[in-house]
């Protein structure tokens, strides 16, 4: 009798650790996933992006050094595709197709709306915060100005929008196209049983 409860405990035990283990790897194979997609981005900055600053500081290599490690984050990436997004090379059956609408119709898309409109969408409202994410913004955009991924448009009373430029919308095709090769290999590898996305029945 002992060793049968002994035997269940094992077995109970393994089953414990199998869940972690399967826990665990799903975290692994997700963080995986994300380097392999942010990767592509690193890169077209070094060869496409970076060798080429247009801005009159170019000579500035305290400047280009700061800029340069500000489009290589999270926030950067996360900023400019929504400037490209509002852009006019992305037209509005492309973001019909992908379930998509342009969120500056009304205002303006600048600095600041850009900062508000991402401290709405994550629910940050300490004033602290927010005065934090809308200095982040203006260095992304400093930053993106130099390397001639955005411009300025003319000035609407105070307000100073930008716009993506032509170099934006080539990165942005150039790493979210690779992005969707990768995304489009995962699954045949993942889900083989299911052929290929689009694939006629």
């Amino acid at each position: 009798m002992r060793q049968e409860n002994e035997a269940l405990g094992a077995e109970t035990a393994h089953k414990i650790v199998s869940a972690q283990s399967q826990e665990t790897a799903l975290a692994l194979a997700s963080s995986d996933v994300l380097f392999r997609m942010i990767r592509p981005y690193l890169f077209l900055l070094d060869t496409d992006i970076f060798p080429h600053p247009i801005s009159k500081i170019s000579e500035d290599r305290k400047t280009i050094k700061a800029a340069k490690s500000k489009l290589a984050s999270l926030a950067a990436l996360e900023a400019l595709t929504v400037v490209w997004k509002e852009s006019q090379f992305v037209d509005d059956d492309a973001l019909l197709i992908a379930g998509m609408t342009r969120s500056f119709i009304e205002i303006p898309l600048t600095k600041h709306s850009l900062s508000k409109a991402c401290c709405d969408n994550a629910g940050v409202t300490d004033p602290a915060k927010v005065h934090s994410a809308q200095s982040d913004i203006n260095r992304i955009f400093k930053a993106a100005e130099l390397f001639g991924l955005i411009a300025r448009k003319d000035k609407i009373g105070n307000r100073v929008p930008i716009e993506g430029t032509e170099l934006l919308n080539k990165l942005m095709h150039e790493f979210h196209g690779r992005n969707a090769l990768q995304i489009h290999e995962l699954y045949r590898e993942t889900c083989p049983e299911f052929g290929t996305p689009g694939d006629a029945a």
